[in-house]
C-alpha cells in the first residue's frame, strides 16, 4: 500500500469498470472510499490491506458494480471535474 497518495486514479479506473477498492488511510481515501466502494486500511500495515484485499475476492457479489461506476461517474467524470472547476473559479471571481 501507498504511504501518500494525493489522488489515485487506479482507484477511480477499477471503479469506473463497478470494481469495490481496498486502499491505505492516504489523503486521497475520502474521496473514494464509502462503505458501497470498497475498504481503506492503515499505512504500512500489510495484514490489514492483505485482509481487505481477501474480503473483496471473497464478498464481491455484495458489491453492486452500477452503483460503484455511479458514485465514480457523479465525482470524476469529465462532466463532474469541469462542473467543479466552474464552482472554483466563480467562487474565486465573485470575491473580487
Amino acid at each position: 500500500g501507498s504511504r501518500v497518495e494525493t489522488f489515485g486514479v487506479v482507484f477511480v479506473e477499477a471503479m469506473a469498470c463497478g470494481l469495490p477498492i481496498a486502499m491505505t488511510k492516504t489523503g486521497a481515501w475520502r474521496d473514494l472510499v464509502t462503505i458501497q466502494t470498497g475498504f481503506v486500511t492503515p499505512v504500512d500495515d500489510a495484514h490489514a490491506l492483505a485482509g481487505s484485499m481477501v474480503r473483496l475476492a471473497r464478498d464481491r457479489a455484495d458489491y453492486d458494480s452500477a452503483q460503484i461506476r455511479e458514485y465514480c461517474r457523479s465525482r470524476f467524470s469529465e462532466a463532474a471535474v469541469c462542473r467543479r472547476i466552474t464552482e472554483v473559479y466563480t467562487s474565486v471571481l465573485e470575491q473580487k
